[in-house]
């Protein structure tokens, strides 16, 4: 490769600030830096990713704490996600501002803030997912036992465990476990034992992503599949009357976990290679992890809320005003003699 590329060819590192050399590893230093252009419409895109996001989101977490109708259990939940989706798109501006800038200008503490709020914005938005699943599998398993289902408390202990442990993971780098480095040009992220070399290290790092991706997973399909089992349409259409709406709900549980495993996915894959073979990433393919969680925490609030009639309900009551009726459209109420006059019944019958 460096027999190939002109002495002017710049390479990643070559535009970082003396501070961040020593943090960048080895194996992303011997990688050409990327096109300018690159910079350019990654920079763009998450513009976009940024608009669609924070307006998604911050509608489902507005119309939750603005309306009590919907501060329910479940949706406690989704707001949870909202949250964490609503974070991640929230650093948004120190990535795009890097991206035009074409390398990490805004220092050692733009990649601490970077690499914090996606660290715990990912995890709160991983356990979200999952708390939901296992949620409205124990709704549908049996609607009346009130018992089997997290409850008020339940849900504010399943929300507060989701944030405290993603705290947890989020501030370990600065007490000294591990650290924020750059991966990518633009990129801060979160490094454990990936770049430090140590053969028992990769292999535990290894053996946690794969282990805490597999889990999750496992109770996310477990629960979407014995919710579907015991959604039964016929049995709902008895109960409750209400089978086109709880047809929607059924879609739209799949179409979140599908979207979920699609987006998270790529970032176990690239974390585990990065574990046992790191010489086989590039900087294209870190980034596609990145775009694809992205892509997710912008898609996540208009299913919810897009689909969801009773979040429709509220924006429509909120924004859109009903038209009041004309007096031609009201219903007159006229004598009973004016009535049967013009029916031609006398008044005699």
């Amino acid at each position: 490769m460096e027999g190939s590329t002109s002495p002017t060819s710049t390479y990643i590192g070559d535009n970082a600030p003396e501070e961040f050399l020593p943090y960048i590893s080895k194996h992303w230093l011997k990688f050409l830096a990327p096109d300018p252009r690159v910079n350019y419409v990654l920079g763009i895109i998450y513009i976009f990713f940024m608009i669609f996001s924070l307006l998604g989101n911050g509608l489902i977490l507005f119309l939750i704490i603005r309306c009590p109708s919907l501060q329910t259990c479940s949706n406690c939940l989704v707001g949870s996600l909202a949250l964490a989706d609503f974070l991640m798109m929230l650093k948004s501006p120190i990535f795009i501002v890097q991206s035009f800038h074409q390398g990490p200008t805004l220092g050692s503490l733009g990649c601490q803030v970077f690499g914090a709020m996606g660290s715990l914005s990912g995890f709160a938005a991983i356990w979200s997912v999952t708390a939901i699943s296992v949620h409205r599998y124990l709704v549908f398993e049996d609607p009346f036992d009130k018992r089997k289902r997290f409850g008020r408390i339940g849900t504010a202990g399943v929300i507060a465990c989701i944030w405290s442990s993603s705290a947890l993971i989020t501030v370990a780098p600065f007490v000294g476990f591990s650290r924020y480095v750059p991966e990518v040009p633009s990129e801060c992220k979160l490094f454990i034992c990936v770049n430090l070399f140590i053969p028992s290290c990769q292999v535990f790092g290894a053996m946690g992503s794969l282990s805490g991706f597999a889990a999750i997973w496992s109770v996310t399909a477990i629960s979407v599949h014995r919710y579907l089992v015991f959604a039964d349409p016929f049995d709902k259409r008895k109960r409750f009357g209400r089978i086109g709406l709880q047809g929607k709900l059924n879609r739209v549980v799949i179409l979140v976990v599908v979207i979920w495993v699609l987006s998270w996915t790529p970032y176990a894959a690239v974390v585990l290679i990065g574990a046992v073979r790191s010489q086989y990433l590039t900087p294209g393919m870190s980034m596609i992890p990145a775009l694809a969680c992205k892509t997710s925490a912008c898609i996540n609030p208009y299913i919810y809320g897009i689909r969801n009639p009773h979040f429709m309900m509220e924006v429509k009551r909120l924004f859109f005003r009903r038209r009041a009726r004309t007096p031609s459209y009201r219903r007159e109420l006229i004598p009973l003699s004016d009535f049967r006059s013009r029916l031609g019944i006398p008044d005699s019958v």
